[in-house]
């Protein structure tokens, strides 16, 4: 008996739980949702997808310019530092 009792509590969870069926959208409600789109877009979802977009290009080149310039002094000392020593060995001889 009580293991009947369990059973059905069981049955009566699964069905509580089961999400709810929907019923089948019609042809004129179709058309009409496809010429006014309601639930097809969804513009702020597509503004935050841009303004991530924009959020990573722009870290992109913000680390592009910094690297250049990184190698560019890099270039700049590395250069002066063998004139330098090229000098120094210049007049020893």
């Amino acid at each position: 008996m009580a293991e009947e009792k369990d059973v059905k509590e069981v049955v009566e969870e699964r069905n509580d739980n089961s999400p709810m069926r929907k019923e089948k959208k019609g042809i004129f409600s179709r058309f009409w949702n496809g010429l006014i789109r309601l639930h097809g877009d969804d513009f702020e979802k597509r503004l935050q997808y841009i303004s991530k977009e924009e959020a990573t290009i722009l870290a992109r080149m913000k680390k592009r310019s910094t690297r250049w310039r990184k190698t560019a002094r890099n270039i700049i000392v590395s250069s002066l530092f063998l004139e330098v020593i090229l000098i120094s060995f210049g007049n020893q001889v």
